[in-house]
């Protein structure tokens, strides 16, 4: 449910979000009672957004190896995943996006939404 009010609210765009949209955004993230992790997950996502590129990585990556071990819903580490490929593109971190792009094509189940883009952001980084 977030992660289509996420994209409606423009957040898996590499525009700067206002305080004010963030705070929306942490608000509804509280308010859907996403774990705590998701939402510095999705605050690592803004902080690289915003230019604070190694600390906004690092939380995402963090976000990401607890989805793995245990995730609390279904397709939680898929939207993770997507949430890392996102944090990628954004830094200008080509290999990492890349190689994020590939995880996103090889793991199949609910990241199956994001092949799409998955192959997408792989053939723009290949320069086809």
């Amino acid at each position: 449910m977030f992660i289509v009010e996420a994209a409606r609210a423009g957040l898996f765009t590499s525009q700067p979000l206002s305080p004010r949209v963030q705070a929306v955004i942490a608000t509804r993230l509280t308010q859907l009672g996403e774990p705590a992790f998701v939402a510095a997950a999705f605050a690592g996502y803004l902080a690289v957004l915003d230019g604070d590129v190694e600390a906004g990585l690092t939380a995402v990556e963090a976000g990401l190896r607890r989805a793995a071990e245990a995730p609390v819903a279904p397709g939680q580490h898929a939207m993770m995943q997507r949430l890392q490929l996102a944090a990628l593109l954004a830094a200008g971190d080509r290999e990492g996006a890349g190689a994020a792009a590939e995880r996103l094509l090889s793991v199949g189940g609910p990241a199956r939404l994001w092949a799409p883009l998955a192959r997408r952001v792989r053939a723009e980084l290949a320069g086809r």
